[in-house]
């Protein structure tokens, strides 16, 4: 009967021990798949959050700022910027009066100026805002001074977020004395 028991105090271990292993292991692979779920359920909030102050700052309907956040995913696959970065630029969007209709295309426009000149989206946002109320640029005309920005930035010793920075601090100024932002641009990088 004792060595029966032992045997059996021999198999109970074991099998304690491989259930020990196996809780083990399902704890191992619970843990990183429970952080993912967490982040993409911070995103989506963060994201959701972000697409209310769009639309505070806007005007937008309900309607056009659904829209606007697809567009907004989309866009986020082929830029390097999150979701929330995006957002960002929209809240600009709407801060410095764009048109609700040129949103979307301010919102492409910004992010890709944010990721050439290495300038955080929401400084770009509002940067570029400014300079198209105080110098009366279109939209239309930021990618132009961006890249302008850029090649200075390539080629001088101030770096693009400089470059910017003398633009935002001389536009008024600038604008009375008749100087585009290119030209002050060019100041800025010399």
């Amino acid at each position: 009967v004792l060595d029966s028991s032992e045997t059996m105090a021999g198999k109970l271990n074991k099998t304690a021990n491989t259930l020990s292993e196996l809780g083990s292991a399902a704890e191992d692979f619970a843990k990183p798949l429970a952080k993912g779920l967490n982040n993409s359920k911070n995103a989506a909030i963060n994201f959701e959050s972000g697409m209310a102050e769009v639309r505070k700052t806007t005007g937008l309907s309900t309607a056009q700022t659904a829209a606007l956040g697809d567009e907004i995913k989309k866009l986020s696959r082929t830029i390097p910027l999150t979701t929330q970065q995006l957002t960002e630029i929209g809240v600009a969007a709407g801060q410095s009066g764009v048109a609700m209709s040129e949103i979307p295309q301010y919102i492409k426009d910004i992010s890709k100026a944010s990721v050439a000149l290495a300038v955080d989206t929401d400084e770009a946002g509002l940067a570029f805002g400014r300079l198209t109320n105080i110098y009366g640029m279109s939209n239309a005309e930021i990618p132009k001074l961006a890249a302008a920005i850029n090649v200075l930035g390539d080629t001088s010793v101030a770096s693009e977020k400089e470059i910017l920075n003398v633009i935002m601090r001389t536009a008024a100024l600038s604008k009375q004395a008749n100087i585009t932002a290119k030209d002050s641009a060019a100041l800025g990088a010399s």
